[in-house]
C-alpha cells in the first residue's frame, strides 16, 4: 500500500507496531503529488479545507482520505468531505490516539470492531462494574460447550471476587509480547485462570505498567481473544484516561454503561462524556442500572435514559449481600437472590441472542454411587 503523508504527526509512531512495511511518501502540498497514492493522510494544518475538497473533486483514480483536525471546527465543510469518503478525526487528541485511529482505518476500520468482544464500563467509580461483568461472564460460561472469557482492563488486577487465583499469572506477565504484538495463542491460554469452566484473564498488578498499555496494543490483543474465545466479557472499569479502557471500548460491538441513581455519578459521566468519549467518537452505549432502588425521589430508568442517552437494557436491584459478597470474594449470585440472578439472566440472554449463540445448560457430572442409587430408585435388584 503507497501511502501519502502532509501532516505533522510522525510517520513512525503511526506504522511502526503492525510489523508490515508500508510504503510511505511525504510531501509538502497536494500540488506536490504526481504519483498514484492509495491512502493519504494529512491535516488542516497543513492542507486547507477548500484545497483538499476541489483536489478530491478533479481525482478520477480511487484514493482513500484521512483528514486531521487541529481544532475544533463544526463547519459545513466537514460534512462535504465526509460525504465524499474522507475519514475526519476529531480535533485535541494526542498524537499516539491520531495514529491509533489511523491504525483502524488502515488495519480493519470499523471491522476491527469484533462482534463477540462485551464491554463493560462504569459511568464512574464503584457503580459495581466489576461485580456486573464478572456475574454475567459467570452466567454465561454455565452454557454447554461455550468458551468464555473475563478479562480485567480497568487498570487492575480485578480479583477482587475470585478467592483463589495465581497471583503470578496477568496480562503483566506477557506485557512485552502483548505490546510488540508478537504473543501466541498457547502463552495466552497460559496466562489465563480458569475457576469453574470459566477463563479469567488477572489486569496489570502495577500502577506504573498501566501506562504502557495503548490502545493499539490492546486492540490487537482482544481481537487475538476474540478468535480464541466464543465470548470475550471486558471489565473496562471507569478510567477512561487509560489507554488500555480505551483500547477495550474501541474493540467492542456491545458496549454496556453501568450507571446508578446517583447523581455524582451522573455529573461524572456528563465530565467525561463531554471532554473525552464524544472527542474518540465513543457511543452506542446500552444502559445497565446497577444497584437501583425504588424510590420516588430518585430518577428512575426513563429518566435515566433520557439523562445518559443510552437505551435501558436493565435495572440490577441493590442487594443486601454487597458487603458480604466483598468479604467472601464472590459474586452476588452465590447466595442465590433470586431477582439478582434474573436481571444477570436478563442481560446473558440478550447477549446470547444478540451473538447469535446456540446454548445449552452444562450437565452436571453424576458420581458413580449416584447413578447406583438411582439405578436401585427405579425398582431394578
Amino acid at each position: 500500500m503507497r501511502i501519502g503523508l502532509i501532516t505533522e504527526i510522525n510517520e513512525t509512531l503511526m506504522f511502526s507496531h503492525n510489523g508490515i512495511p508500508e510504503e510511505t511518501f511525504v510531501f509538502q502540498s497536494l500540488n506536490d503529488i504526481h504519483m498514484q497514492i492509495d491512502l493519504l493522510i494529512m491535516d488542516n494544518k497543513l492542507v486547507p479545507m477548500d484545497s483538499l475538497i476541489k483536489y478530491i473533486d478533479q481525482q478520477s483514480e480511487i484514493m482513500k482520505y484521512v483528514f486531521i483536525l487541529s481544532e475544533k471546527n463544526p463547519s459545513i465543510k466537514n460534512t462535504i468531505l465526509r460525504n465524499k469518503g474522507v475519514f475526519i478525526i476529531p480535533p485535541m487528541l494526542t498524537e499516539k490516539q491520531v495514529a491509533s485511529k489511523i491504525y483502524r482505518i488502515l488495519y480493519g476500520g470499523e471491522e476491527g470492531e469484533k462482534s463477540n468482544i462485551i464491554t463493560f464500563f462504569g459511568a464512574d467509580s464503584k457503580v459495581g462494574t466489576s461485580m456486573i461483568a464478572q456475574s454475567v461472564a459467570e452466567k454465561l460460561s454455565e452454557n454447554e460447550g461455550l468458551k468464555v472469557l473475563l478479562i480485567i482492563l480497568d487498570g487492575s488486577p480485578g480479583m477482587d471476587y475470585v478467592l483463589k487465583f495465581e497471583e503470578s499469572l496477568s496480562i503483566d506477565t506477557v506485557r512485552a509480547k502483548v505490546i510488540n504484538h508478537i504473543l501466541s495463542n498457547n502463552e495466552l491460554i497460559d496466562v489465563c485462570t480458569e475457576l469453574d469452566k470459566l477463563y479469567i484473564l488477572q489486569g496489570t498488578q502495577s500502577l506504573l505498567y498501566r501506562k504502557y498499555y495503548q490502545p493499539e496494543h490492546i486492540e490487537s490483543l482482544l481481537r487475538q481473544l476474540a478468535d480464541i474465545f466464543d465470548v470475550v466479557v471486558v471489565d473496562g472499569g471507569s478510567n477512561v484516561e487509560l489507554g488500555m479502557t480505551i483500547g477495550a471500548l474501541n474493540s467492542s460491538c456491545h458496549k454496556f454503561l453501568i450507571v446508578t441513581q446517583q447523581s455524582t455519578c451522573l455529573r461524572h459521566y456528563k465530565q467525561i462524556q463531554s471532554q473525552i468519549l464524544s472527542k474518540l467518537e465513543i457511543k452506542d452505549f446500552c444502559m445497565i442500572i446497577n444497584k437501583y432502588i425504588n424510590n420516588e425521589q430518585l430518577f428512575d430508568k426513563h429518566r435515566l435514559s433520557h439523562e445518559y442517552e443510552a437505551p435501558h437494557m436493565c435495572s440490577v436491584p441493590y442487594s443486601e449481600f454487597n458487603l458480604q459478597a466483598e468479604i467472601e470474594r464472590c459474586t452476588i449470585q452465590k447466595y442465590q437472590e433470586s431477582e439478582y440472578i434474573e436481571a444477570i439472566k436478563k442481560v446473558t440472554v440478550i447477549i446470547e441472542d444478540s451473538l447469535g449463540l446456540k446454548v445449552k445448560p452444562k450437565i452436571e457430572p453424576v458420581s458413580f454411587f449416584e447413578k447406583v442409587f438411582k439405578y436401585r430408585r427405579v425398582g431394578v435388584g
